[in-house]
């Protein structure tokens, strides 16, 4: 399943939790936080930390891919994804930002 907003990562999570058999309080308990976080995860709320997702994955069992929409050869030469890296180079980001967004600057 593939999640695109919180909402949806949310559910995604609530539904390995429920096949594995586990409530939110089990589910808590192996990662040593409360069962309200858990529920709010579920539900969406924004704010969650990397490093909790990345807890509740591994507690799951659950593998994480992140791709993007557009192969890499074809990114270079778009103009609205090259409009983004420039946005981003001038609110300031370090060139390594813009490294990570996956484009090789000139």
């Amino acid at each position: 399943m593939i999640a695109k907003n919180v909402r949806e990562l949310g559910a995604v999570l609530r539904e390995a939790r429920t096949n594995k058999g586990l409530t939110q309080r089990d589910l808590a308990r192996r990662i040593n936080v409360t069962q309200s976080v858990i529920s709010k995860v579920e539900k969406g709320y924004p704010g969650a930390s990397v490093g909790l997702i990345f807890q509740i994955l591994r507690s799951l069992d659950l593998p994480m891919s992140i791709s993007e929409t557009l192969p890499s050869n074809k990114r270079e030469h778009d103009p609205a994804y090259l409009a983004d890296l420039d946005a981003i180079a001038n609110t300031g980001l370090t060139q390594s930002a813009t490294m990570y967004m996956g484009a090789k600057r000139k």
